[in-house]
């Protein structure tokens, strides 16, 4: 259905973009040279990173577990 395949887009750019920030903040990270600000910096940047991973993994599987089992909407399995 149309639902799903605009669902299934809006998570996979989202999932993608917080994988770029992940690797992102990665860099960051290794490129601090031990210098305690930047470390600080990249250290909260991939928590956050990872943070917003994890949401938009939960929220692919709520929308898919409340549209299949509870609500019962055609198109989703």
């Amino acid at each position: 259905s149309v639902v799903q395949v605009f669902l299934n887009t809006i998570f996979s750019i989202a999932g993608g973009i917080g994988f770029l920030y992940v690797i992102y903040s990665s860099f960051l990270l290794v490129t601090a040279r031990g210098d305690v600000e930047k470390l600080t910096y990249a250290k909260r940047q991939l928590s956050a990173a990872i943070i917003g991973v994890l949401i938009a993994l939960g929220a692919v599987f709520l929308v898919n577990m409340l549209a299949s089992n509870v609500l019962r909407i055609p198109g989703f399995s």
